[in-house]
């Protein structure tokens, strides 16, 4: 059985985020099944991308340029981001460029006292974004133990576990205990999907095209979104 590129596994990705924008948006009647179905499945998609932004630091040929792209794109998405979701904070795109500073903090300086400030400071910079403190716990924790398969294989149920506890609902009753563990899966399956359906490997075709369409689509689906959201008055 032929396993799944890179780029294959972005674009599942990119289509668990779709769902969870859509009901975050409201454009999937809230207080259903359907709603919460589609937010959790969405949360395939961070730790997902914050592992494949780990292994993307590693190999690319200019992190300054990667981080100029990031942070272009995360600039392009804000408004359309704020206007759909509501939420008051930057989004998610910016949350992976925290994250790629910090992989530099990481790799680039010695000293250790400056080192652990400058993570702090990162942490603390990331409750303003999306996915505040978990993503770039995922990124801290995929960076430490990349060359470990046996280290990554333990981490990524207890990451998936933090993102059950984070779904918890103020008030427990037993539909929100079983949505949270649900809201936990979806990370989980994405680290099953990483560990074993994929790869590794980058798509040999269109390379140019999957690299761009990552930074382009997470803009132009909001924007699309947007655009549908004001149409019917929501």
């Amino acid at each position: 059985m032929r396993k799944l590129t890179r780029d294959e596994v972005k674009y599942l990705a990119a289509f668990t985020m779709v769902l969870n924008h859509l009901a975050n948006a409201g454009l999937v009647p809230e207080g259903t099944f359907l709603h919460d179905a589609f937010i959790n499945i969405g949360y395939f998609t961070a730790i997902t991308m914050c592992w494949f932004l780990v292994e993307g630091f590693y190999h690319t040929r200019s992190v300054k340029k990667y981080l100029g792209r990031m942070m272009l794109f995360a600039c392009i998405a804000q408004y359309p981001y704020g206007r759909v979701l509501d939420f008051h904070q930057l989004n998610m795109l910016f949350s992976l460029t925290l994250c790629l500073l910090l992989l530099c903090v990481l790799c680039f300086v010695r000293d250790g006292f400056l080192r652990q400030i400058l993570v702090l400071l990162i942490f603390a910079a990331s409750v303003f974004t999306d996915w505040a403190v978990l993503a770039p716990l995922f990124t801290a924790v995929f960076a430490r133990y990349r060359t470990n398969p046996k280290a990554i294989r333990i981490a990524w149920p207890i990451l998936s576990a933090l993102v059950a506890l984070s779904s918890l609902p103020s008030a427990f009753t037993p539909y929100g205990i079983l949505n949270a563990v649900f809201a936990g899966v979806f990370p989980l399956l994405a680290g099953l999907v990483v560990q074993y359906a994929c790869s590794g490997e980058r798509s040999e075709r269109h390379r140019t095209f999957n690299k761009w369409f990552f930074y382009v689509f997470y803009p132009a689906h909001l924007t699309v979104l947007m655009i549908i959201k004001t149409a019917v008055g929501l």
